[in-house]
């Protein structure tokens, strides 16, 4: 009995799906990140006796702004990308104006005792590359250069090692 060749199997015409879920990115983002950002360090609060205090807001943060559109903070981060700036027109400039109206907030908030400066430190130095300045002095007066050659010749006999630095 001979057998029935098998048909060849036709690729599949159906259209391609994305790997991912498609972007929820909207251009009003642009505008929504730097106003989301821009708001007041300070306020001035009346206590029971009406005397004002200043006082800090809770700083806006890139997950609070994520949160607020429904979106994840590493689709933000996506967006902002060089390599995505025509995918995603205008808001990379929008994400670094909203960095450092950030950053504005934290140090105006820091350098007042309106609020934890503590805080504002730690999150400068994470979020925006601050760092604390340590000076080193490396000037060294030496005012018998022949004095400290003779002391290194005696440490060196004195240790058995004179040879070596002869040689």
């Amino acid at each position: 009995m001979a057998r029935k060749k098998k048909k060849p199997l036709k690729a599949s015409k159906a259209p391609k799906k994305p790997a991912h879920r498609p972007t929820s990115w909207k251009k009003e983002y642009n505008d929504a990140i730097v106003k989301f950002f821009s708001e007041e360090p300070l306020r001035l609060f009346f206590d029971k006796v009406n005397k004002p205090h200043l006082v800090a807001n809770k700083p806006p943060t890139f997950e609070k702004f994520a949160d607020k559109i429904g979106v994840c903070v590493d689709s933000m981060n996506e967006w902002q990308k060089e390599e995505n700036k025509k995918k995603y027109p205008g808001f990379s400039e929008s994400y670094a104006r909203a960095k450092q109206l950030q950053k504005d907030f934290l140090m105006a908030i820091g350098s007042t005792n309106a609020g934890n400066a503590s805080f504002c430190i730690f999150m400068l130095k994470n979020n925006h590359g601050m760092r604390d300045k340590t000076e080193v002095d490396q000037n060294v007066k030496i005012d018998n250069l022949q004095d400290v050659i003779n002391q290194a010749y005696e440490q060196a006999d004195n240790s058995g090692n004179a040879k070596d630095m002869a040689e």
